[in-house]
Formats: C-alpha cells, sequence, structure tokens
C-alpha cells in the first residue's frame, strides 16, 4: 500500500511539472488565474473589464486578502480583454494590443511576476 501511495504523488508531482512546462511555452494569464507572491502577501488577478490588474494584499488580522490598488499599463489604451500573453519581451492582450513592454525587447523569455512588496515586473 506505501509503495502505491508513493507512486500514485510521485506521478502527481510529474504531472504538475509537464504541467508548469507546457504553459511555459505558451505563457497566458486568463481572467480566472492568480498570481500570487512567494511568500504569498500579495496575489493578483486579471479584471476583464479595462483590462486591469486587480492587487490584494493578505490582511494577517483578518486571515484574507483585502483590496490593495488596481492598475494597467500606460502603454495600453483601454477596452476589455480576456488574457494577457507574454511574447518577445511585451504583455499583450487577447487582440494583440501591447499591454506592456520592456525596454530592451532582445530577451530569450519573459516573465510577469508579483513581488512580495507589491510590484509587478515584466
Amino acid at each position: 500500500m506505501k509503495k502505491f501511495i508513493g507512486l500514485l504523488l510521485l506521478l502527481v508531482v510529474q504531472a504538475a511539472i509537464l504541467k508548469q512546462v507546457n504553459e511555459a511555452q505558451n505563457p497566458i494569464f486568463n481572467v480566472n488565474d492568480t498570481l500570487i507572491s512567494t511568500m504569498g502577501l500579495y496575489r493578483m488577478t486579471l479584471q476583464t473589464q479595462n483590462c486591469t490588474l486587480k492587487i490584494e494584499k493578505f490582511d494577517s488580522n483578518l486571515l484574507k486578502y483585502s483590496p490593495y490598488r488596481s492598475c494597467y499599463s500606460k502603454y495600453f489604451s483601454g477596452g476589455s480583454c480576456n488574457f494577457l500573453t507574454v511574447k518577445n519581451g511585451t504583455l499583450r492582450t487577447d487582440n494583440g494590443t501591447i499591454y506592456a513592454k520592456l525596454s530592451n525587447q532582445n530577451y530569450a523569455e519573459t516573465a510577469l511576476v508579483i513581488d512580495d512588496t507589491g510590484a509587478i515586473q515584466l
């Protein structure tokens, strides 16, 4: 029985790693997705209306996330969106509009992260 449980746990971990690798090949941040900082102090979700990034901060007294701020990029001209994707140093909406970009777009990899101070970084 212990061997079966160990094998099952190994298969679950392997499936999670494969899912993560596949998502890295085509990274998409959907409206239903949540991005959490390393220590869990902040979390970010994409809001369809106005394509806003909603940031919440963990309140240790209430033991839940509370609204912190909503933000969007200066490059984005407005409108709704269903997802954001990272391509060639840019963050693009589902219709291909540039949402955010790096000053130098010659990077082999680009990531969208939220750090433990609540700052969003591309």
